[in-house]
């Protein structure tokens, strides 16, 4: 199961940052795949970056795994650019809004 944490970041790491929500791993096992399950798992996690007023939630893909690509990009994510075998991504408020069910 996903697990992440909402942190303060102070000030002074970035000025542009008030908010900062942490995936520290996602990963469904393969006999679980096609339940709706990262979905819902991405819902709640858009639903609490709206909460804290956060505008976009940034992350990391592995290169090579397009059925998680695939999976983002589907639900909004844009691909910023690639860099040693990690694809970064991030979701914008527009979708986190149509994922959190708010819109």
């Amino acid at each position: 199961m996903a697990k992440f944490v909402i942190c303060p970041a102070p000030a002074t790491h970035c000025s542009d940052i008030l908010r900062l929500i942490k995936e520290l791993d996602l990963f469904i096992m393969s006999d679980y795949r096609g339940f709706g399950i990262g979905s819902q798992i991405l819902k709640n996690l858009s639903q609490v970056a709206m909460k804290c007023r956060c505008s976009s939630v940034h992350f990391l893909v592995a290169e090579w795994n397009e059925p998680s690509i695939n999976f983002y990009k589907r639900r909004g994510a844009s691909h910023l650019y690639s860099k040693e075998g990690w694809r970064p991504f991030k979701i914008d408020k527009e979708y986190l809004l149509k994922m959190a069910g708010e819109e």
